[in-house]
């Protein structure tokens, strides 16, 4: 291998376990439909796995008005997984890569900061 990592076909994702990570604020979420595959796993020298997806999200976010159109509104994207507790599962964003895109344009809206935070909640299932 030239690189610190090798692509993997994507036949692989049935050989290898995949967490059961869903997004608890979505009100949509859509696989991007390309002509290429738009799943990536990558095989590390250290034997570690990434495996890419790319989605396109609608969540829902609670919005308060009130001081419109001087207002700061806040939307989290929150990341759970449904049967595993943090003893075998946490999710950790990669702090070498951008939450987002670079020039991202919305119109009428200014995109002040955007953060990561750990969001766990105690849930009677466990």
């Amino acid at each position: 291998m030239s690189s610190d990592y090798r692509l993997l076909p994507v036949s692989w994702l049935n050989n290898i376990w995949q967490p059961d990570s869903y997004f608890k604020n979505a009100k949509q979420v859509t696989f991007q439909e390309m002509t290429i595959p738009n799943h990536y796993i990558w095989l590390h020298h250290d034997k570690t796995i990434l495996y890419m997806v790319k989605l396109t999200l609608v969540l829902s976010c609670a919005m308060n008005f009130k001081r419109y159109p001087h207002d700061t509104q806040k939307c989290a994207m929150k990341i759970e997984s449904i049967s595993y507790t943090t003893d075998d599962l946490i999710f950790v964003w990669d702090p070498k890569v951008p939450l987002v895109v670079d020039h991202i344009e919305l119109p009428q809206l200014d995109l002040v900061k955007n953060t990561t935070g750990d969001c766990t909640q105690q849930y009677a299932t466990g």
